[in-house]
């Protein structure tokens, strides 16, 4: 798939998440990337990810590699979903959710 890397939107202790564009239709998703040495982690989250088929659950799209500043990173492809984080929602509704 070729993409474009947008705004970074969240950052963990290993991966970070950046909102992404489709350069063959435009749409936009999430994709969470990591150094390829350290992404077994992600490669488990893909293996789960896409055997998933449920609405409540982000929507696996795919995977790739890239070379970026000489450094090799393996890209998992996700829906993007605004609003925040699971976590933030769950700060907001004061520890509820619906």
């Amino acid at each position: 798939m070729n993409w474009i890397r947008g705004k970074t939107i969240s950052r963990g202790s290993s991966a970070v998440v950046s909102v992404a564009t489709s350069q063959k239709n435009g749409d936009l998703f999430a994709v969470k990337s990591a150094e390829l040495y350290r992404a077994e982690f992600l490669k488990r989250e893909e293996r789960i990810l896409s055997t998933l088929d449920c609405p409540q659950i982000i929507k696996y799209i795919g995977s790739d590699t890239t070379n970026e500043s000489g450094e090799l990173m393996y890209n998992l492809f996700m829906e993007y979903v605004s609003g925040g984080t699971l976590t933030e929602a769950i700060q907001e509704q004061k520890g509820k959710l619906e």
